[in-house]
């Protein structure tokens, strides 16, 4: 399950970084980047989470708390990044592993709890 959960996460991975750095690179910071990158990715890896990772519904209301828990920690760690003047690629790198380890976690208590 993990595997294709870190498979899926690998694309949704690629969607967020090249959205991310676009948006840098169009001069929005880093918390702003971080967190409209995220919603970009999010929508195809959560379906394709459902499906083939978890064998689960689209649930409307799960996805949309998946999106505003995992979205407030993607605005946090941008948020750090700039108030610091981290390097943006450390706000990046740091929410993609907390993502992959946070994300899965809570991808399987919302599609699993009626399992």
């Amino acid at each position: 399950m993990f595997t294709r959960y870190a498979l899926i996460g690998i694309v949704n991975t690629a969607v967020h970084f090249a959205t991310y750095f676009t948006l840098i690179t169009y001069g929005l910071n880093q918390s702003s980047s971080n967190v409209l990158a995220f919603s970009v990715a999010v929508t195809g890896s959560y379906l394709l989470n459902a499906k083939f990772t978890f064998q689960a519904k689209y649930k409307p209301k799960e996805y949309s708390l998946y999106v505003f828990f995992m979205g407030i920690i993607s605005y946090s760690i941008g948020y750090v990044g700039d108030h610091l003047a981290l390097p943006s690629i450390l706000s990046l790198l740091t929410f993609s592993a907390l993502s992959l380890l946070i994300g899965y976690k809570f991808s399987k208590l919302l599609f699993l709890k009626d399992k």
